[in-house]
This record gives structure tokens, sequence and C-alpha cells, in this order.
């Protein structure tokens, strides 16, 4: 829950009789300093979610790249010779 006045926050914060209710209520209250945090924290959890996503498309284009070095590898000494006879 949000409220907008760092006093009015900390007051609540402070009151253990309401803090035990917004926990069993699954209530967090947050102030205008620790919302920014909080927004930050979940942000950077569903970072890795965001990842794997990316992870996944990018695979076979990774397999594709590897692929395509291990060709320019197996003919690089051929590509040598021929340009150092010419």
């Amino acid at each position: 829950m949000y409220i907008p006045s760092e006093s009015v926050y900390y007051e609540i914060v402070n009151e253990e009789e309401i803090m035990s209710l917004s926990r069993d209520s699954r209530v967090f209250p947050v102030s205008p300093t620790t919302l920014y945090a909080n927004l930050q924290t979940i942000l950077l959890s569903s970072r890795p979610k965001r990842l794997r996503k990316i992870k996944w498309r990018l695979h076979p284009s990774g397999q594709a790249l590897n692929k395509c070095l291990q060709l320019y590898e197996y003919y690089l000494p051929d590509i040598k010779s021929d340009w150092q006879q010419t």
C-alpha cells in the first residue's frame, strides 16, 4: 500500500498492531522512498526471466554462427595458400 508521506509511513511502521494486521493481510506499506527501492528490486528479479527468453531465441542463431566459424577455420589454410600463390 502506497503511503504518500514519509512521516505517516514511519508512524504506521512503528505501530506493531497495524504492521501485524498488514502482514496477515499480505499488504506491504511503502513510502515514496521505499516504493522506488521496491520497484527496482522487482525489476531486477524479473530480469533473469527475460534473459532466459532471449537466450532461447538466440540459441539457434548461435549454433548457425558456430557452424560458420568452424567452416571458416576448416577452409582458412586453403584460402591462405591460394592467396600466397597469387
